[in-house]
């Protein structure tokens, strides 16, 4: 019987009814909002490389490697990369390889007091003041001096890994103190440096280290300083060691016999410079005038071995000819030779059979004057 009821008669129960579509609408929403969570949650994890960074992955504070086993991103790999979000995962930013890290040393200059600045008219003077040990910096050279320097030192982060765990520290909360680890290694680097500086000028006076061969002292504390870091592994690589002009400076106590030796010494060194370049203008020219001689002197020697083998193959082809066979080749070769020339040579012999010889000194109309003279003569 009761399938026989009709509803349709039934009253209807509209609160539930608007509570039924409401838990729908709610379902919905929910349901967008979870999605919405879950596509920024893994929006969070994706992240880029630019130019001037290289970054690390991690995942529950592991270091993550991609499939070629590779585990410092750079700006050269694909566009885009993925990571877990925190907590589960983070990334650690680094300077590229490219970008140049600089640290000075400043342990070795001197405080910005009275004490050290000179005062105007005084840069030539030694100072009275005390020194106090202890204030100031300096570094101790080998012949015992003490000096003034800052050492400006350039490197790169060439292993990010190395880097990394030598320097970084993780937080309470789990991450990178990015801030305060590469502060700390920055600290430790310059120590480093300012050990590099300190034992290196010991072996260095005062003249060559800070004057005559900085370059090479510059080098010197580089290679050192590269020893030290590469035997610990932190990861960089040094660029180079720069102490500019006005980075270097000696003791005010000392500072105007110093510049007064510095005077003489530059002095000295023009005038060297100059009779060295006098000296090579010299050798130039006497090189010079002795490649002129030496080439000379071969001409010369060529043409003397030529007349001398000419002379003797004319001794060996005429040395037993008589006299009037060699007169007569000498006057046939001469008579081939004046054929160039307007005047001519003429030669004869007389009954005697002495020979005569007529030179044709001027033009034709002479001919008859000369041909009358010799007549004369010969009368």
């Amino acid at each position: 019987m009761a399938d026989n009821i009709d509803n349709s008669n039934m009253p209807v129960n509209e609160g539930a009814e608007s509570l039924v579509g409401a838990l729908r609408f709610l379902f919905v929403a929910l349901r967008v909002i979870m999605v919405i969570l879950v596509v920024l949650l893994f929006r969070t994890g994706c992240f880029t490389v630019e130019p001037t960074e290289q970054i690390l992955t991690y995942k529950f504070g592991k270091l993550q490697v991609d499939t070629s086993g590779e585990a410092v991103y750079t700006s050269g790999s694909s566009k885009a990369h993925w990571v877990w979000p925190q907590p589960i995962g983070n990334t650690l930013k680094l300077p590229s390889k490219s970008i140049p890290m600089t640290i000075e040393a400043k342990r070795f200059w001197h405080e910005k007091g009275q004490s050290v600045i000179a005062r105007p008219g005084e840069e030539d003077k030694d100072s009275e003041d005390v020194l106090t040990l202890g204030k100031d910096g300096y570094v101790i050279t080998g012949d015992s001096y003490l000096f003034h320097v800052k050492v400006t030192l350039t490197y790169q982060i060439t292993n990010a890994v190395d880097f990394v765990n030598s320097f970084y520290a993780v937080d309470e909360a789990g991450n990178f103190s990015e801030k305060e680890s590469l502060a700390l290694a920055n600290k430790i680097i310059q120590s480093h440096l300012e050990q590099a500086v300190t034992i290196e000028s010991t072996g260095w006076d005062v003249d060559n280290a800070f004057y005559k061969k900085v370059n090479d002292y510059r080098s010197a504390v580089k290679q050192r300083l590269i020893k030290d870091i590469d035997l610990l592994g932190y990861g960089v690589t040094v660029d180079r060691i720069d102490i500019k002009s006005e980075d270097k400076m000696p003791l005010r106590q000392v500072r105007g016999t110093f510049n007064k030796v510095n005077q003489a010494s530059t002095e000295a060194q023009n005038e060297s410079n100059t009779a060295l370049q006098e000296r090579s203008k010299i050798l130039l020219q006497a090189s010079e005038s002795a490649t002129q001689i030496k080439a000379d002197a071969q001409v010369y020697k060529k043409q003397t071995m030529s007349l001398l083998e000419n002379l003797k193959e004319l001794d060996q082809k005429f040395g037993k000819s008589s006299h009037r066979d060699l007169m007569y080749l000498y006057v046939d070769e001469m008579s081939k030779v004046l054929e160039q020339v307007q005047h001519r040579f003429v030669i004869r012999q007389d009954d005697k059979g002495k020979d005569t010889y007529w030179l044709e000194l001027g033009p034709d109309k002479y001919k008859k004057k000369s041909a009358e003279g010799d007549e004369n003569a010969s009368e």
